[in-house]
């Protein structure tokens, strides 16, 4: 699992990454973005769906409700307090099987 809190530079480490380790290397990766209709905290931050779109592209896909979340506006009654329009996002590597622990496989099997 690769996680990522850079301080609105997350978007532009994962651009920068080359997208054949990322595919080879790991399961999932864990970023923040922007909550829809929250202006970027940082300069330069991407939308959520901008994020998503980019990280299904090089095969990285989120949960129908990470998807959700993006699209439809959150209800604030302060827009300005930036903990409430920052939302953690977690993509999963299609082309790299979860791994499984013994003891999950055990119960699943």
């Amino acid at each position: 699992k690769l996680k990522l809190d850079m301080q609105g530079y997350d978007f532009a480490v994962l651009q920068s990454s080359d997208p054949k380790i990322l595919q080879a290397r790991v399961e999932q990766i864990e970023f923040e973005s922007v909550s829809p209709h929250c202006p970027p905290l940082y300069d330069g931050q991407p939308s959520c769906q901008t994020a998503l779109a980019y990280l299904a592209s090089i095969g990285f896909v989120a949960r129908p409700s990470q998807h959700a979340r993006c699209r439809r506006p959150i209800e604030l009654k302060d827009q300005s307090k930036a903990g409430l329009c920052e939302m953690v996002v977690t993509v999963t590597n299609k082309f790299h099987p979860p791994t499984v622990t013994p003891k999950l496989a055990k119960i699943v099997g």
